[in-house]
């Protein structure tokens, strides 16, 4: 019995459930006694109900769950004694009333109740027999209810760590669904556990690699506060609110908002904090993005108020020059070459031409000094000032700094005033070499560029085709504290007397405003600083770049044309453009408007835009096609260079790759050549 016992016992370790460890149960007490017919039913005091959770009988069925108040197993649970069961027993008890024959009838059936160390009776233990080989003895119902006791200590234990593991398990699937992340920690700053939400946030590949951290000591968490905000948590054994910038083990930048608990054993002491973290960086960037919005409000209406200003001035100066310039032509009029005052009227004529100068850079401050007419392109206006006079003498003032270029060869055009623009390359390249007094390199870019959406960056830049001139040095980077003041007239860190009258960046400023461009400032101190300007391309360069004589062979010959994009602007162009030479052309505003509208209608060839803002995407709408069209050509047009997604809609079948802004040309030789192939 001994032996018996101790299986029980090793069965209850091992058993990963109470069914297994009923089998075991069942196994062991066939080694003690005949045990062919056996059951065990527990009952549920709040339900008041008897149910079978382990049942091997060789005629019956198991019960269903209920009362069963007349039965056996009901009768040993209201007495709570054991009760070996004979025919002429069994006959006794029903003429009494005790009990009812539930069943088909067994030879002998010997019950013991399972009770708890606290004497609770939480269900029966029965075997039973129905055949005269096999009879039951008071020896046999001794040692069934030796061993009820253990068993019933078992089974209670089962059930609880059953319950704990549910109780568990509805905790982590809580935990593991929240949408905040969750993370405990002990007295040692040991992270013990992290639902998905905080891998999320961030951006952390396990959690078993986030359990590596330790929050006290790993120098981020400890740099942010984060850290000490969880010591102050544990110490007072409070509850603990604070926002946080942090960037973590896997280089995610977020804002965290963390609300921490105290976690407290039986005895109140603070064994470790449980933590619910909250991204709050989307909330951060709208506020980042008010304050940015307000700044460049206020920097807008200064510059404003500063011109207007500046004009007025201007106008005035201008009155006081003329009259020194023409005096001093005068002078000189009448002076013979050796007279010793000539050098003094020689002198005043060119200070006031270096005062008209300023004077014209405040005009264009004003934006009253621009006039934008001409077609022009900015690498030959860049040519140009590169062998200028102005250009040789800043290479004689800083021989230290050498001048690279970087230019499309395919840039397009826009409309502008040459001699601002090029003033304009001339104060951003003299305001790099300035910055590199030691020498260094500047590097003057020009490229086009198709912006799918509008960006932040000095300004706010609307999507659209633009030119775009960058000039970019190796000096000292500018203070982040003096890059959002760096436009404005007068402001300088530099020495006025050799560098000018702090109006350069100014002027440019004011340029590109009277030309609809952008400008964006972006440097890193120690390592340099790149201005990049943003022109609208104009659609005169498109229209007179074309040759009749070289488009005639890219003509089309009344073949239908089906246009995908999102943006009405880029439909319309290319309806305008495509119709001009000879298609047929149809819009449509989305890839699923696309796939309606080739459900009813036929497309010789279909210009699909790779990236759109809502619905599916350029390669998604291609494969959707290809679907219900197998042979249907098409060819992918973007802003963006060839990406993963582009090859892919090529492996496909899509004829060619065309890259934004596009030439009317370049877009018919692609469209050609498509519809050309067999």
């Amino acid at each position: 019995v001994q032996k018996a016992i101790y299986q029980i016992s090793e069965s209850a370790q091992t058993a990963i459930n109470l069914n297994q460890l009923f089998r075991s149960i069942h196994a062991t007490i066939g080694e003690l006694m005949p045990a062919r017919n056996f059951y065990i039913a527990l009952y549920d005091l709040s339900s008041k109900v008897i149910h079978f959770p382990y049942w091997v009988d060789e005629v019956d069925e198991v019960p269903p769950r209920g009362d069963l108040s007349k039965g056996l197993t009901k009768y040993v649970l209201r007495t709570g004694k054991p009760l070996l069961v004979a025919p002429e027993d069994f006959a006794r008890l029903v003429a009494s009333g005790e009990v009812e024959s539930i069943g088909a009838p067994s030879l002998d059936w010997l019950g013991v109740p399972l009770r708890t160390q606290t004497g609770e009776t939480i269900g029966v233990m029965v075997v039973q027999t129905y055949t005269e080989s096999v009879r039951y003895s008071e020896a046999d119902k001794n040692i069934l209810v030796f061993v009820s006791n253990q068993v019933a200590m078992l089974i209670e234990r089962k059930r609880a760590e059953e319950a704990l593991r549910e109780s568990e398990e509805r905790f982590r699937r809580m935990a593991d669904n929240a949408p905040l992340g969750i993370i405990v920690i002990d007295r040692q700053g040991r992270i013990l556990d992290v639902n998905p939400a905080l891998l999320r946030i961030l951006d952390s590949s396990s959690p078993e690699a986030t359990k590596e951290i330790n929050i006290f000591t790993f120098p981020p968490l400890v740099d942010s506060g984060i850290a000490g905000d969880f010591k102050k948590c544990l110490d007072e054994a409070s509850l603990f609110t604070s926002e946080h910038p942090y960037t973590s083990k896997w280089g995610k930048k977020v804002y965290l908002r963390s609300h921490l608990v105290p976690i407290f054993a039986a005895d109140r002491a603070v064994v470790g904090v449980q933590g619910l973290i909250e991204d709050f960086s989307e909330y951060m960037q709208v506020e980042e993005e008010r304050h940015r919005l307000e700044e460049r409000l206020r920097r807008v209406e200064k510059m404003e108020a500063i011109g207007t200003l500046a004009g007025g001035v201007a106008h005035d100066l201008n009155n006081v020059l003329g009259v020194l310039s023409g005096y001093a032509e005068l002078l000189l009029l009448g002076m013979e070459k050796d007279t010793p005052q000539r050098q003094y009227a020689t002198n005043i004529l060119k200070s006031s031409e270096r005062g008209a100068a300023i004077i014209q850079d405040l005009l264009t401050l004003a934006r009253r000094g621009v006039s934008i007419s001409e077609v022009t392109n900015l690498n030959d206006l860049i040519g140009d000032y590169l062998n200028s006079p102005e250009f040789l003498k800043l290479k004689s003032l800083y021989p230290q700094v050498s001048v690279e270029t970087s230019l499309a060869p395919d840039l397009l055009n826009v409309v502008g005033s040459p001699v601002h623009l090029e003033k304009s390359v001339m104060n951003l390249v003299l305001n790099a070499a300035e910055a590199m007094p030691t020498g260094g390199v500047v590097t003057i870019t020009t490229g086009n560029r198709f912006l799918e959406k509008s960006v932040s960056g000095h300004e706010e830049m609307q999507a659209g085709d633009y030119v775009v001139l960058a000039v970019s040095d190796t000096g000292t980077g500018i203070l982040s504290e003096d890059i959002g003041r760096i436009f404005e007239p007068f402001y300088t860190k530099k020495n006025m007397g050799r560098s000018g009258t702090g109006l350069g960046l100014a002027v440019v400023w004011g340029t590109v405003k009277d030309h609809n461009g952008y400008i964006d400032a972006q440097s890193e101190l120690g390592k340099g600083s790149t201005f990049t300007l943003y022109f609208p391309v104009t659609e005169k360069s498109r229209q007179m770049s074309q040759s009749p004589a070289s488009l005639a062979q890219f003509m089309g010959r009344g073949e239908s044309i089906l246009v995908v994009d999102d943006m009405p602007e880029q439909r319309e162009l290319a309806m305008s453009m495509l119709a001009r030479v000879g298609y047929q052309v149809q819009t449509a505003a989305s890839g699923e408007e696309a796939l309606q509208y080739l459900l009813d209608h036929a497309a010789d060839l279909v210009i699909l835009d790779m990236i759109m803002d809502r619905g599916i995407d350029g390669l998604e709408t291609f494969r959707r096609i290809l679907a219900i069209r197998p042979r249907q050509k098409a060819i992918i047009v973007s802003g963006f260079s060839e990406t993963e997604r582009a090859k892919k809609a090529l492996d496909l079948g899509a004829g060619a790759f065309i890259q934004k802004p596009f030439i009317l040309e370049k877009i018919c030789q692609a469209i050609r050549r498509e519809l050309d192939k067999a």
